[in-house]
């Protein structure tokens, strides 16, 4: 036993022995845990309602009346007592009081005792057909003339009365003197001729239509007629209008909006976190124990 101690002992010893002995035991445990709950709830309700509604009624009443002024003309009225209480040249032209007509000037075929000529008729048809000139049928074309004449004045002095609305048995208005002038001059200086008919006189740039109700034209103006004098109409005109407009416009307009909005976060982060740390160390040296010689 000795023995094996002391080999030991010096097996030991050739390596210088120191023994010790360590001992180290590290344990480390670490946990994390994170929980993340997000939640988010949005909700949105609109509603738009839109009405529109517009109604119109409209309606129009036009009633226009037309008075011939020719019957009611002052003018006419104070050119007809003229006539009767015998002031010249009214009283030698007669225009209203006694319209003259185709037998005045020996434009028919009538002998005076209530016969008819035959022979005179047929010569005046084909005179007229033919536009013969009034003094080849007739002596009394110089007095045609001064009746073109006097409708002419007529005209004249009734356009003045229109005009002014004062009658005056006098023509001093420079546009409707100036228009009787260049008449009188071109019907004193022209030949006459029958155009179709006994009743229808062409002198010159003048025409005449020999009735109740003279008609005079003079380079297409109308000098005497119903309704119109030196171009000047005597109608009157009545206008009587009425509108009526109902406009009716609704509107309506209706908007609804919702809008909800929950928006819910959880957040959980939860962390754990274990450490355990075990050491251990132990030193253990058996060189105390062998003996030293």
């Amino acid at each position: 036993m000795k023995k094996i101690i002391i080999l030991l002992a010096f097996s030991l010893s050739l390596f210088g022995v120191d023994q010790s002995q360590n001992s180290n035991s590290n344990q480390d445990y670490k946990e994390d845990k994170t929980v993340g709950y997000n939640k988010s709830i949005n909700v949105n309700n609109s509603k738009d309602t839109s009405e529109d509604n517009s109604k119109t009624k409209e309606s129009s009443y036009t009633v226009s009346h037309d008075l011939a002024k020719i019957e009611q003309t002052s003018a006419l009225i104070v050119l007809m007592a003229l006539e009767k209480t015998g002031i010249q040249p009214f009283a030698s032209c007669k225009v209203l009081t006694r319209p003259s007509l185709p037998r005045d000037f020996d434009l028919s075929c009538d002998n005076g005792d209530g016969r008819v000529n035959e022979g005179r008729c047929n010569f005046l048809n084909n005179a007229a057909n033919s536009n013969f000139s009034i003094d080849k049928v007739t002596y009394l074309d110089e007095e045609l003339k001064g009746y073109f004449a006097c409708i002419g004045l007529y005209g004249a002095l009734i356009a003045q009365d229109m005009k002014r609305d004062k009658f005056s048995a006098i023509l001093t208005d420079k546009e409707l003197l100036k228009t009787f002038r260049f008449f009188a001059y071109d019907l004193e200086n022209s030949d006459c001729r029958l155009n179709g008919s006994t009743t229808h006189i062409i002198c010159g740039a003048s025409t005449l239509n020999i009735s109740p109700k003279p008609d005079l034209i003079y380079s297409n103006i109308s000098l005497y007629s119903d309704n119109t004098f030196y171009g000047y109409s005597s109608s009157v005109s009545r206008n009587k209008s009425k509108r009526q407009a109902n406009s009716f416009s609704f509107s309506k307009s209706k908007k609804k909006s919702k809008s909800n909005a929950m928006a819910k976060s959880i957040n959980t982060n939860k962390s754990t976190s274990t450490a355990i740390s075990k050491a251990a160390s132990s030193n253990l040296s058996l060189s105390k124990f062998l003996p030293t010689d």
